[in-house]
């Protein structure tokens, strides 16, 4: 079972590897097609906007299991799309900052919670299932891990 030094240091591993990435590569990249119509600085705007899993998932992990038939069905394209769109006219290095501020927050989220809470089964609404510790892993692993190897390869 992931503790919370597990959880610790896989959220210290994602910022410094977007730190190091981000900061090692030239301004002109930024505007480099990615994929899916997005440019390399759209991607580090979506990784921007789903960079706080952790304090998300302890939110979702206390309220428990969602009661009722939900609300409307969630466009998962519609908001990527509106939070890349918010942080079009933002500089590379006010996205890395919020980054790091949303992994500092969650950092300090993981600090807070009890052992109880990391430990507690849960399962996501993506379908990720286990210890709330290993689901924020999970989610940095898969998720973040995904799109910052899709920036290193357009970066690179």
């Amino acid at each position: 079972m992931a503790t919370r030094e597990d959880v610790l240091a896989r959220l210290t591993q994602t910022r410094d590897e977007i730190t190091a990435l981000v900061e090692g590569a030239p301004e002109a990249v930024w505007a480099r097609a990615t994929y899916e119509g997005w440019t390399c600085h759209d991607l580090l705007a979506h990784i921007a906007s789903t960079s706080g899993p952790a304090g998300f998932i302890l939110m979702m992990a206390k309220a428990g299991p969602p009661q009722g038939g939900g609300g409307p069905a969630f466009d998962q394209d519609a908001f990527n799309k509106q939070q890349v769109t918010m942080r079009a006219e933002r500089s590379v290095a006010d996205i890395l900052n919020e980054i790091r501020g949303n992994i500092q927050r969650d950092i300090q989220a993981v600090e807070g919670a009890s052992d109880e809470l990391l430990a507690q089964y849960f399962v996501a609404q993506w379908g990720t299932e286990g210890s709330v510790a290993e689901v924020i892993i999970a989610s940095h692993n898969f998720h973040l891990g995904m799109h910052i190897a899709d920036l290193r390869k357009a970066l690179g």
